[in-house]
């Protein structure tokens, strides 16, 4: 019998632990897979199909933003977040929340960045300024 640290937890059993053990499971997907390469595979595109229809629901439905109008300020922005210029990530709608008018797109880091700071510019300025005070010199 194998000690439970080769079982990965699982909420929906009494014990919470899935009842194969980890190699197994991994061997039993690599089967499927191997089998199922390509309905696997077609499951993988609709899933990302419909978590992009979902975006844009949620973007049309929370600032009656369509797919178009996303897109063109995706373009005017350069594929580049507002704040920090970075297009690594996907951009995010950045709204006020007292007016709900959309003010850019900026990457999430950016976005809970001023979530955090309550949209409140003094607030960020006074960040900043203690980022600079604390500065190390190098």
């Amino acid at each position: 019998m194998l000690p439970f640290s080769h079982f990965s937890p699982h909420r929906k059993t009494k014990d919470r632990l899935h009842t194969q053990c980890r190699a197994c499971r991994a061997e039993h997907a690599r089967r499927y897979y191997a089998e199922n390469r390509d309905a696997v595979l077609e499951e993988q595109r609709s899933s990302e199909r419909r978590r992009e229809y979902n975006r844009g629901y949620s973007r049309r439905r929370k600032y009656g933003m369509d797919p178009s109008d996303y897109e063109e300020r995706v373009v005017a922005q350069a594929g580049r977040c507002a704040i920090c210029t970075s297009s690594d990530s996907a951009l995010v709608v950045d709204h006020c929340h007292q007016t709900g008018v959309i003010r850019g797109l900026v990457c999430s880091g950016c976005n809970l960045g001023l979530g955090h700071f309550s949209d409140e510019p003094a607030r960020l300025r006074a960040a900043a300024d203690y980022l600079e005070r604390t500065r190390p010199v190098t």
